[in-house]
């Protein structure tokens, strides 16, 4: 298991304090929670954001997309990340936004809204090395955890069991 923390929250006029303090806890990784304000009505950080937190931190940086055709932004990320996540349901070209991802040569991993069945993911299964199965909807605090979600976590890890040897999980 991989332990990484959303920054979304973080008090951005200290933001390499609140880096540390968080790898300190015990993050794995630092996990950036970027939105555009329109797959989710919510705007959050960018580039700008992205750059300083790579320079502040040692552990893997995690940046997930929550943003329409995120294969727009996926390139502008690439440089300051490990591993990009993208949501399948803001794409019709989630083999391109893999494809952009490799050949970085970072770790590309597919987000799932709690209503998109996973199933949708099998095409893709021996490309990823990361899913991210949200229990909310992404865009919003405060929600209430969906109880659907362990089942929905056990049916991925039995996908990614299925899965060629060559395509491993995210180290």
């Amino acid at each position: 298991m991989i332990i990484s923390a959303s920054i979304l929250d973080c008090d951005f006029l200290h933001l390499a304090q609140e880096l540390e303090a968080v790898v300190k806890a015990g993050a794995d990784a630092i996990h950036l929670d970027v939105m555009d304000g329109h797959f989710v009505p919510n705007l959050s950080f960018g580039v700008p954001l992205a750059r300083a937190v790579r320079r502040a931190v040692t552990v893997p940086v995690h940046t997930h997309l929550m943003v329409t055709e995120p294969e727009w932004l996926i390139e502008k990320f690439l440089a300051y990340s490990d591993l990009v996540i993208f949501h399948i349901e803001t794409t019709e070209m989630p083999g391109q936004c893999l494809e952009t991802i490799h050949s970085a040569g970072k770790a590309a991993g597919i987000s799932l809204n709690p209503n998109t069945p996973v199933e949708s993911l099998r095409p893709l299964i021996a490309q990823i090395q990361d899913v991210l199965v949200m229990s909310v909807y992404p865009g919003f605090g405060g929600q209430e955890f969906s109880s659907e979600a362990p089942g929905r976590i056990r049916e991925v890890a039995r996908l990614l069991k299925e899965r060629p040897a060559r395509a491993r999980p995210y180290q």
